[in-house]
């Protein structure tokens, strides 16, 4: 799905992906440009981050799409290069099912 002119100026302005953002945007393939931790928010929390290619946006890896990554990438030290699909919808953990950014195999 291509971008319309309004997403991508969104996608130029850096900080983190919103949940809006990605539900209006629909599916993203994205190439992982690095990862590592940075501090977010008001409270300057230590938070493992993704930066991608194709986009300003960083996605911040909760535990949830810390879970998705491994199982993508199980063995993996680098993941720069590496092509995801990034969308919005239903994930399951720890027995409850939670709408957020997914982190997906590209297909």
């Amino acid at each position: 799905m291509a971008l319309s002119a309004a997403q991508k100026i969104q996608a130029s302005i850096p900080g983190y992906m919103k949940n809006d953002e990605i539900r209006n945007s629909g599916p993203q393939v994205l190439t992982i440009k690095s990862w590592g931790t940075e501090e977010v928010g008001q409270e300057k929390e230590l938070k493992t981050v993704i930066r991608f290619v194709e986009t300003a946006k960083k996605c911040i890896v909760n535990a949830s799409r810390s879970e998705m990554i491994t199982e993508l990438f199980p063995d993996q030290e680098d993941l720069a290069g590496e092509r995801v699909m990034v969308d919005f919808g239903p994930y399951e953990i720890r027995g409850k099912v939670y709408d957020q950014i997914r982190i997906n195999a590209v297909e």
